[in-house]
């Protein structure tokens, strides 16, 4: 016969389990609201075809707005020869990013600064790239409006502005988008 305390420990131990699930499934929630939205990287492809709806001239000013590991930025820089900014909140995201900066040797061209990109002035922008969850699209649509100049170019990746002028679409992929000031 089984003992009280044999299954008084099965069942700590199976509440354990459970607990710690659930506090893991906390913290990972949690890394985002301290780090912003989730790191999902866009293919090489998508960034390719973001910026050739884009049409970047060389001297542009081009942002990535949560520019995560830098790729959108180092395409734009090296193909387009823009002066690429990136904006991450994430820490562990920028060291990556000015890691391959660095060894690509892009440092006169590319910058990344680490914050909230809700904070940041984008008044000199020509292009800003997107790929955010559509609360954050909302909110930027409003500070866009007000702050950017006429003729800025904004390429989203999924997610939309309701009020900034839509241009065209991506001919094979209508989730990427061009709008313009």
């Amino acid at each position: 016969m089984i003992s009280i305390v044999l299954i008084l420990n099965l069942f700590f131990v199976i509440f354990l389990i459970i607990f710690t699930g659930w506090l893991l499934v906390q913290l990972f929630f949690a890394l985002f609201i301290i780090f912003g939205a989730p790191f999902v990287p866009m293919s090489l492809k998508k960034v390719k075809k973001m910026l050739k709806l884009a049409n970047p001239k060389p001297g542009e000013i081009f942002y990535d707005i949560g520019s995560g590991d830098g790729r959108a930025l180092i395409e734009a820089a090296q193909k387009y020869n823009v002066q690429a900014i990136g904006i991450e909140i994430n820490p562990v995201l920028v060291w990556l990013s000015v890691r391959k900066i660095r060894k690509l040797g892009l440092e006169d061209k590319i910058k990344i600064e680490q914050g909230n990109f809700f904070k940041k002035d984008f008044s000199d922008a020509d292009i800003i790239f997107t790929y955010l969850l559509q609360p954050a699209m909302s909110v930027l649509e409003k500070k866009f409006l007000s702050e950017l100049k006429q003729g800025t170019r904004l390429v989203s990746l999924a997610f939309t502005f309701d009020n900034i002028p839509f241009v065209k679409s991506d001919t094979e992929n209508s989730s990427i988008r061009l709008y313009k000031i």
